[in-house]
């Protein structure tokens, strides 16, 4: 573009926009020249990183479920992480593999319902019984509930639940969350039997892996006395052995949690609305916990007090075998679990109530 000044008549070249931007650039120095030019090489660069990026993250997956299916050739593979419980989704599993189920009888607990139970001897002395033991070990009452609810959507036959219940269990409810797992994973891991790879991904943790694995074997064939992972067919975990832990374990008592107790009333209240008779059956204690930490009975008698509240208003019964079934140290393992022979007495006892 051309204008004429007026003195002198001389032109004078105004420069467009294009020419502009290329002196621009000319007059960058040279080290800012090649910072653009490494910048306007910078996307085929940064495609090929990624590309290769991905390789490696592929690679690692490639690599992940190598180490799967070598862990479960050798028999090392612990179950997915849905619950990061090894105890926990050890049952998960077992539920998985029993397939298609309809029990009329559930059992639910803690590990003091898993471990205490003989469904056997239960079935022998309540004729018509098809029992499930549903309980996890390391629950709370809060759990209990949520646990029971989910299983209840699933076992449809279901006309008697069966809550054991130890006074450590409704405690510190208020110090755990109320949902063990995710019920919609359970629901396609248990129920659905979806391909159990997928939840190795999608609960990735490969320490904790690896740290399941270590002992995972041992615990299956029951080579662990005190902390096995064995199953009966309907679901008990037995105690079978002579080794005692060398302390109680669970000691004096924290204070009661009312959360425990409030869960409690509401698992009766909707059993009640739904049909269901419920019985709550309190285990027998350790008699040396009793001589340490409770000699008069005080924690026990509490505790028969704050499950009859909560059952109030249900048609929930409570029955206590830790007065009407006394047991001697000997049976016991810790403060609170039994031996697998006491377990089996104590189940035909269990029997002859419910239904009183």
């Amino acid at each position: 573009m051309h204008d004429e000044k007026l003195l002198g008549g001389e032109g004078t070249t105004i420069p467009n926009a294009d020419t502009l931007r290329r002196s621009t650039a000319d007059a960058l120095s040279p080290g800012r020249g090649r910072a653009w030019r490494r910048f306007m090489r910078f996307p085929r660069f940064g495609i090929s990183y990624f590309a290769w990026l991905a390789c490696g993250g592929l690679l690692c997956l490639a690599a992940f479920m190598v180490l799967l299916r070598g862990l479960d050739a050798v028999g090392h593979l612990p179950p997915p992480a849905l619950s990061n419980s090894v105890c926990v989704d050890e049952k998960l599993r077992f539920l998985r593999e029993k397939g298609e189920i309809s029990p009329n009888l559930l059992i639910v607990g803690s590990s003091v319902a898993w471990r205490g139970v003989d469904s056997a001897a239960l079935e022998a002395s309540t004729p018509g019984a098809q029992v499930l033991n549903g309980a996890f070990c390391g629950l709370k009452a809060t759990q209990t509930a949520f646990v029971t609810d989910w299983l209840l959507h699933h076992y449809h036959a279901v006309r008697v639940v069966v809550m054991l219940v130890v006074p450590q269990d409704f405690t510190g409810c208020r110090q755990v969350a109320d949902h063990v797992f995710n019920i919609h994973d359970a629901d396609a891991y248990v129920f659905a039997r979806r391909s159990r790879w997928g939840f190795y991904y999608r609960y990735f943790d490969p320490v904790s892996l690896l740290h399941n694995a270590v002992g995972i074997a041992a615990q299956r064939q029951n080579r662990t006395p005190l902390d096995p992972l064995v199953f009966t067919p309907t679901g008990d975990g037995p105690l079978n052995t002579i080794v005692t832990r060398p302390t109680l374990g669970d000691l004096a008592m924290p204070d009661f949690d009312t959360t425990c107790f409030t869960a409690m009333r509401d698992m009766a209240r909707h059993l009640s609305a739904a049909g269901i008779r419920m019985t709550v059956v309190e285990m027998p204690l350790k008699p040396e916990w009793h001589r340490l930490y409770d000699p008069a009975w005080h924690v026990a008698d509490t505790f028969d007090q704050r499950l009859d509240a909560a059952l109030a208003g249900s048609d929930a019964r409570r029955w206590n075998a830790d007065y009407s079934t006394p047991l001697m140290d000997a049976d016991f393992t810790d403060a609170v679990h039994i031996r697998w022979s006491a377990a089996t007495s104590l189940s035909r006892v269990i029997g002859r109530h419910i239904y009183q």
